[in-house]
């Protein structure tokens, strides 16, 4: 999946989870990709790319929701 809209400069999101014990539907994920595509901007990134395992519907929905796109 993909977020911003150039392929000029790429970031790369590896290995961003959530403890399962972590207290859900407070926006803790959403903070963490906001500050993701914050610090992607400041190095120039144009594009922030992210694997999700595509049986992984919940974070799939994540990041659609933070604008991220799938592509092959």
């Amino acid at each position: 999946m993909s977020a911003l809209s150039s392929t000029r400069t790429v970031s790369s999101a590896i290995g961003l989870w959530l403890s399962p014990t972590a207290r859900r539907g407070q926006g803790l994920a959403r903070m963490l990709f906001d500050e993701l595509d914050d610090i992607a901007r400041h190095r120039g990134s144009h594009e922030l790319v992210s694997l999700v395992d595509n049986k992984n519907f919940a974070s799939m929905s994540l990041h659609r929701k933070s604008g991220f796109r799938a592509f092959s």
